[in-house]
Formats: C-alpha cells, structure tokens, sequence
C-alpha cells in the first residue's frame, strides 16, 4: 500500500462503475469532516495535503437547498445540504473506527455527474489506482 499518512488522495478510479475516490488515512478524513461538519467551502487542490490527479479538482460547498454532485469537464462541484452534511460527517466516522481496511458511499441527493463518490481508507494502493 503507498499510502503517506496525513494526505488525502483524490482522483477518478478506474472501477466497474465511474468513481470519484477520496482515499485518506484516519488524520485527513477528520479533517475532512470538520470542514463539512463546519459548513466551509474547501477547493481540495488548493489544500497542501491533499494529492489530487492532474488537471482534476473538487470542490465542497455547502448548499442552502438539496445538496448535489456535478461535473463540468475536469471539476466536480459537490454541494452538500445541511442534513447531508450531518449523514456524510457520520458515514466518514464510521470509517474512520474502522480497525480493517473500508469504504463508504457518499451519495449526494441529486448526482448529475455520472459518478458515484466513494471514500476510502487503506484499501488501495493509491499510485497503481489514481497515479499510474
């Protein structure tokens, strides 16, 4: 697994569905929540930690209304809802308890993208799934 702690890995994956992956360690995906549990705009590849794949961008907003995910060409806009924020911050809580490798989905009430967001932690090998 090539995996750096405390970085947080971004990238469309390579899977039997079009995915999103947000790959992270214990570190990044509580800071991850923090920023959705506060309701802060966050633009991931502006963030020093987080290893993005080239000429790709996410960015998190929080949404007054229904929360969506979108894709125009290489960005990917994720509103979250406030309800979606407090299921979202949860399901990444959950994995985080995790002792084993694990996943979650993190669907958005509305997806446009054609892409199912998936957060991960320790259950691939980062370089060979988003870098290679």
């Amino acid at each position: 697994m090539t995996l750096k702690l405390f970085t947080l890995y971004v990238g469309i994956a390579d899977f039997a569905n079009p995915t999103l992956l947000l790959a992270g360690d214990n570190t990044t995906l509580a800071w991850l929540i923090e920023k959705i549990q506060n309701r802060e705009i966050v633009n991931l590849a502006a963030v020093p930690f987080v290893k993005v794949q080239k000429m790709l961008d996410l960015h998190i907003t929080p949404a007054s209304h229904k929360g969506s995910l979108k894709r125009q060409e290489n960005i990917f806009l994720w509103d979250i809802s406030a309800d979606e924020a407090i299921n979202v911050a949860a399901q990444l809580k959950e994995l985080i308890k995790s002792p084993l490798a694990a996943h979650t989905y993190l669907d958005s009430d509305s997806n446009s993208s054609d892409f199912q967001l998936l957060a991960s932690k320790g259950e691939y090998d980062v370089d060979k799934v988003l870098f290679a």
